[in-house]
């Protein structure tokens, strides 16, 4: 399948293996993916086509207006609520 513009990728291999992106640009051999959060849609981060899963779903790039939008564009594949952090939550029952 080929990449394009505002396509849901899935990362296969690196650091960041096992989370969904949007494709910010695609060159020849590779693509520029950001997901808002650690990699922004400003400074996005490049990515070999191999490395790289495609999905059938497509994000509007008009409606990416910030990098929280594109969190919460997101969320559903990462399986996350758009509200949800990544931090941990400690109770303290006491």
């Amino acid at each position: 399948m080929e990449f394009r513009e505002g396509m849901v990728v899935f990362s296969k291999a690196g650091h960041d293996a096992g989370s969904y992106y949007m494709v910010v640009q695609c060159g020849s051999k590779c693509c520029w993916i950001a997901d808002g959060r650690r990699r922004r849609v400003e400074a996005p981060k490049r990515k070999n086509h191999l490395h790289l899963a495609a999905t059938s779903h497509l994000i509007d790039r008009a409606e990416v207006t910030s990098n929280r939008k594109l969190r919460q564009l997101l969320a559903r594949w990462n399986n996350q609520t758009p509200t949800e952090s990544r931090r941990e939550v400690f109770c303290y029952n006491g």
